[in-house]
């Protein structure tokens, strides 16, 4: 209720008086209401900038970084410039680990903004990443420097352009960082064939430690949509989340596909498999002879059906035979393999009839609908 409070002259009196409660989560509101409503009353930039300087920061950071007033926003940037400064020369392991913590909250504070001064700060801790690598805290200054990446790899061009510049010398989630901005801003082109060789080392065993610690992450590079936010939220320390508008990824050279043939890649050739590439569907056909579990099997069913695969209709048809036997599998069958029936194009119902007599009853009754909905497709 606090927190849909507006501007009137009641209403911050109000909140003012919140913004200095006992209540963690009272102040927390009021905070959040007096940064949203952008006053320029002195009162309410005096009580934002007190909290900024103290332990309340990080109860309404979502807030700030959403705030357009300048007074304030040049402020948190004084206040982050000053800060890195100080967590820079500390020594001290054991004020180490508060320093990194407020930083993240600093910079946290800054993401989605795209002015020159905010720019030059983040680039600004880029350029401090290996020193604030050798603070070993917990939060560490890895974990800031992961922060600075993902945020950088969200920004400007210009922002973009240097984290991907650096990829060589990252890893862990700031590798993804680099990796997901030179997506973003190289042509499809270029992008392939400067990473596509680093692919190999996602076939690696995980016991290979650079090669194959890279290679999976330009996997998941490579396999990421404009609508996976598993790529697009990192987490902060404390439980604090944000989420940065992040550029559309532009489209994958077509030859991604024939590197992950080459390179044994099922889950991206199941992703960038297309109608008509032979090699595509002779990988298909052997990665599906040698699933184990009836998952992995259906991932490969489906991309077999999707992309019209001439082989599709048997290959499931198989699938439910010998997995509908199962009663460890007739769940799967009947909610997941019988969508994939539905699927299938309508030259493919007399088999389907033929294979019901074989089947348990559970299974009949899963493929009803889909036999319905094959019986209504065109010819």
């Amino acid at each position: 209720a606090i927190e849909c409070l507006g501007t009137s002259d009641e209403d911050l009196a109000y909140l003012l008086e919140q913004s200095r409660a006992k209540a963690k989560d009272v102040r927390a509101a009021a905070l959040r209401a007096l940064t949203a409503s952008a006053s320029g009353a002195d009162a309410v930039l005096a009580a934002l900038k007190k909290a900024v300087d103290g332990d309340d920061l990080e109860l309404f950071v979502e807030r700030l970084r959403d705030c357009k007033h300048p007074g304030l926003q040049a402020y948190v940037l004084q206040k982050a410039e000053a800060h890195l400064a100080e967590t820079l020369k500390c020594k001290d392991k054991k004020e180490q680990g508060a320093a990194i913590q407020r930083m993240q909250a600093l910079v946290c504070s800054l993401a989605g903004r795209a002015d020159a001064p905010a720019e030059s700060f983040l680039l600004h801790c880029l350029e401090c990443a290996r020193d604030l690598a050798a603070i070993k805290s917990e939060p560490s200054g890895s974990d800031l420097n992961e922060l600075v990446a993902s945020l950088l790899s969200c920004g400007t061009p210009k922002m973009q352009k240097q984290i991907a510049a650096r990829h060589a010398e990252l890893t862990g989630d700031a590798l993804r960082s680099a990796l997901l901005a030179a997506r973003a801003t190289r042509p499809p082109a270029a992008f392939y064939e400067e990473f596509h060789g680093t692919l190999k080392g996602a076939a690696e065993k995980r016991g290979k430690k650079d090669p194959a610690e890279r290679g999976r992450i330009l996997l998941g590079v490579v396999c990421a949509d404009d609508d996976d936010h598993g790529y697009f939220y990192r987490y902060w320390r404390r439980g604090y989340r944000y989420a940065s508008e992040r550029p559309p990824l532009a489209e994958l050279d077509p030859r991604w596909l024939d590197a992950a043939i080459e390179f044994g890649l099922p889950e991206l050739v199941e992703k960038l498999a297309r109608p008509g590439h032979a090699a595509t569907q002779r990988f298909l056909t052997q990665e599906l002879g040698k699933a184990k579990e009836p998952h992995e099997a259906r991932d490969l069913l489906a991309t077999m059906v999707r992309i019209g695969h001439p082989e599709a209709a048997d290959a499931v048809l198989s699938e439910i035979r010998k997995r509908g036997k199962d009663t460890a599998h007739q769940y799967m069958v009947r909610y997941y393999y019988s969508q994939l029936v539905a699927d299938l194009p309508r030259s493919a119902l007399p088999k389907v009839e033929a294979l019901l007599p074989e089947l348990p009853e559970k299974i009949v009754d899963g493929l009803v609908d889909a036999m319905i909905a094959l019986k209504e497709k065109p010819e």
